[in-house]
């Protein structure tokens, strides 16, 4: 019955770790009215690893400094930098499982001294989590400007609450760039994943199943700083809505290439990828089918979506040399064949 189980006010290079072991949390965090992890006032460069964080009145794990009046909680004065997130599971949290950054990135009202601009993150790994039955995003990351990287993560049953515009398994805020890539987002409410990001944001190799809305959904706010979204060799499988849907109207490069869409209620293409207002795009060689079958994937029901030998997609894919994209979802070698194949699996 306490705000949070445990604070940092003011802290600078800090590990709080339950142990190294794989699978292994030595750390139990519960019945928090608020969060389980509060990385604040300040605190920068740390690392937070293996800890368990479940049935909190909130937030998992929040780490971010509101602005006040205080000009060094402030843009310019105050940046939050080298920080690594590994090795968690969060489950059960009334609101998100991750909370990192302010959703505002252009600005919140503060009594007293009107709009003030929230702090950036520089270099931030959110990693190898496991977010179970968040009530809330799964991962929500704002104002990472610069070196932010989501990647190997399961998210699953996100957004129980059914909240509006709360409801996402991965969130890339307001001002966040960077990488999104190696992820399985499995059943939620909303997106599986979603960006209002700086528009240099790269997404490859996830797996999104069974989406309460659509699989990934990206739109600029703000003023981006990139040239457009990237969506590179995903595997969307029964999003309730589109597969991808991209609204990027004012950046120039938007891509959206070797992705499979399986929608069991597919009627058109504009199901399956849709861009509004024809923003931008570059879309090649996506697959796209109403029936998992025709993939011959290893083992579609335990969500195994290695190939079989004679998949349509082998090798049926577009160059993507120039992306450096080295590895698939299941860190196999990219490209193995005469040419890369379609999806998050590489033959």
């Amino acid at each position: 019955d306490r705000p949070y189980n445990i604070k940092t006010s003011t802290s600078k290079y800090f590990r709080i770790t339950g142990g190294d072991t794989e699978g292994y949390y030595g750390i139990n965090l519960r019945g928090s009215i608020s969060d389980g992890i509060v990385l604040t006032d300040l605190s920068s460069d740390f690392e937070v690893d293996h800890l368990e964080i479940h049935h909190v009145g909130f937030a998992g794990m929040m780490a971010k400094t509101d602005p006040t009046c205080d000009d060094a909680t402030i843009r310019g004065n105050y940046t939050m930098r080298n920080v690594l997130l590994h090795d968690n599971f969060i489950h059960d949290t009334a609101g998100e499982g991750f909370y990192l950054g302010s959703s505002s990135y252009g600005g919140t009202e503060v009594d007293g001294c009107g709009t003030r601009l929230p702090h950036t993150i520089e270099n931030i790994s959110v990693y190898n989590n496991h977010v179970l039955r968040s009530g809330w995003d799964g991962i929500q990351l704002s104002c990472a400007t610069v070196g932010a990287a989501i990647y190997g993560n399961v998210v699953e049953n996100y957004g129980v609450k059914d909240e509006p515009s709360q409801q996402n398994g991965i969130l890339m805020g307001g001002g966040t760039g960077g990488v999104c890539y190696g992820n399985l987002i499995n059943g939620g409410t909303g997106v599986g994943i979603c960006t209002f990001g700086l528009g240099d944001n790269v997404f490859h190799d996830n797996i999104v199943i069974n989406a309460g809305d659509k699989g990934f959904f990206c739109d600029e706010r703000g003023t981006p700083t990139g040239d457009g979204f990237k969506y590179i060799n995903n595997t969307v499988i029964n999003p309730k809505d589109i597969g991808i849907a991209i609204y990027s109207e004012t950046l120039p490069n938007n891509v959206c290439i070797n992705n499979i869409i399986v929608k069991a209620n597919g009627s058109d293409d504009k199901s399956y990828i849709t861009t509004l207002h024809n923003a931008p795009t570059v879309k090649s060689n996506n697959f796209t089918t109403t029936k998992i079958g025709d993939l011959l994937f290893l083992n579609a029901k335990g969500i195994n979506y290695r190939l079989k030998t004679g998949s349509p997609i082998i090798d049926q894919g577009t160059d993507i040399s120039s992306y450096n994209i080295g590895l698939d979802f299941y860190k196999s070698k990219r490209k193995n064949g005469t040419a890369y194949d379609i999806g998050a699996s590489e033959f």
